[in-house]
């Protein structure tokens, strides 16, 4: 693939966009750098936050700073210094999460209040943890306790590709078989 390294982050909802550190990102941005406001809005908003895994439906904007396809060997690093610094500038109305498809953040930031539900409907359909691109969302375990100091994020099992969960659904087994 291309050599690429990014961030993005959720505006905070009802934050005025700071233009003046918008635009020094902008003037401050080697060539291979790009940073991109998209709004949100509409259709995203109507629908409750547990309703789908994507809980952020309140904000309005979502900030990425990105760079790839790094012509010369200090270009990866000139790009991380600058969203490094961007972000810092821009920190005062960051969030800690963004769009999933752009998101690197923890599940628990990403998926905020969907995540237990979603770790339960994980142990049915992938208890192996098999898919654990990503954002991995580990199953919920059968011996998970709320004052269990140990981190369930940490406990996640890694997956021969080989090997397929026992109890995939039958639609999902046949495009899986198809790839292999």
């Amino acid at each position: 693939g291309i050599p690429s390294y990014w961030r993005s982050r959720n505006v905070v909802d009802k934050a005025p966009l700071p233009i003046k550190a918008i635009i020094r990102a902008i003037s401050d941005s080697p060539p291979e750098g790009i940073l991109v406001l998209e709004h949100y809005g509409g259709k995203i908003r109507q629908r409750p936050a547990d309703a789908t895994a994507f809980p952020h439906r309140n904000h309005d904007w979502v900030v990425t700073l990105t760079g790839f396809g790094f012509s010369n060997p200090g270009a990866r690093e000139a790009v991380k210094t600058w969203i490094n610094k961007s972000t810092v500038d821009l920190e005062e109305i960051l969030l800690g999460a963004s769009y999933l498809n752009y998101d690197c953040g923890t599940p628990e930031l990403s998926f905020g209040g969907n995540l237990r539900r979603l770790r339960s409907i994980k142990r049915r359909y992938d208890p192996e943890n098999f898919w654990q691109c990503n954002i991995n969302i580990p199953p919920e375990s059968d011996c998970e306790d709320e004052s269990d100091e140990r981190s369930p994020i940490a406990e996640t099992k890694t997956t021969e590709k080989s090997e397929i969960p026992p109890n995939l659904p039958q639609s999902l087994l046949a495009s899986t078989e198809s790839q292999q």
